[in-house]
């Protein structure tokens, strides 16, 4: 794959950040409740972007209102809505992926 313009870069290095973490929900059901921990902490911790504030609470509703298959479906999800929400996941570090998955998947980005 030939990236053309530079955010398809980044697109592409969170689908499979958003992989990593919707198998590991899978494996784990219980974690998604790590993802929603994250949420209420930056929450607390406040934002100046109102964008960042809409997306953590549209993420803490899809947590609370769907099953952990239903998140994980949407993380691996192909389409705009789901890139968009791919942005702003609060599924990052362990344990939805650890730090040398996530310098590989950057290091294969910028191999392509």
């Amino acid at each position: 794959m030939k990236f053309t313009r530079p955010h398809q870069r980044q697109d592409w290095i969170r689908f499979q950040l958003s992989k990593l973490a919707a198998a590991r929900i899978r494996e784990n059901p219980e974690i998604v409740n790590i993802g929603l921990q994250h949420i209420r902490r930056w929450m607390e911790n406040g934002t100046r972007e109102k964008f960042c504030a809409k997306a953590r609470s549209e993420w803490a509703e899809l947590i609370q209102h769907h099953s952990p298959q239903e998140i994980a479906d949407l993380l691996e999800a192909e389409g705009d809505e789901a890139q968009r929400l791919r942005s702003s996941m609060p599924f990052i570090q362990p344990p939805f992926f650890t730090e040398r998955e996530r310098i590989d998947v950057i290091e294969r980005a910028y191999a392509i």
